[in-house]
């Protein structure tokens, strides 16, 4: 026999109030940006030492938005309940939001790419060392005694 299961609750009920959303999602947005722009000049300064801090706490802060921007999808009775210094509230933080995320991400590609083509480079130099074949350069010098890597050579002692 199957137990009959009663729907789930809405998320926010009328006695949730549209100020203390507002509020709460304000805070949260706001909190974010800042964190968001401590780290940004961080990243440029590639001083990774305390990225860890900032990458826990975004995501953190992350979480909590979207489940209140969930929260306010889901109830969209709420949004029309706002007044219009709320609603202009919202969008200039969410404008700050989107200029802080901007900002952040675009270090963040670029300390990526920074990091990759340093990578590639060091890996390429290691290539091109370990396949250098020693011999002499056009100038009578060893090669490989020009990168103060001599590699020991055999030599036949047939003539």
């Amino acid at each position: 026999m199957m137990q009959q299961t009663t729907p789930p609750a809405p998320i926010a009920t009328p006695a949730v109030n549209a100020k203390e959303l507002t509020n709460r999602l304000l805070g949260l947005m706001t909190e974010l940006s800042e964190v968001m722009d401590e780290e940004t000049p961080i990243i440029q300064a590639r001083d990774y030492s305390r990225q860890d801090i900032y990458i826990r706490r975004k995501h953190e802060l992350t979480l909590d938005y979207q489940s209140m921007m969930n929260l306010l999808a889901q109830n969209q009775n709420l949004l029309g309940s706002l007044s219009k210094d709320d609603v202009t509230q919202l969008r200039v933080s969410g404008k700050k939001l989107e200029e802080a995320t901007e900002k952040n991400a675009s270090a963040l590609r670029f300390a990526h790419h920074a990091s990759e083509h340093l990578l590639k480079v060091v890996i390429n130099e290691i290539r091109k060392d370990l396949h250098k074949e020693s011999g002499y350069s056009g100038r009578g010098v060893m090669a490989l005694a020009e990168a103060q890597q001599a590699r020991p050579i055999s030599v036949s002692q047939r003539i």
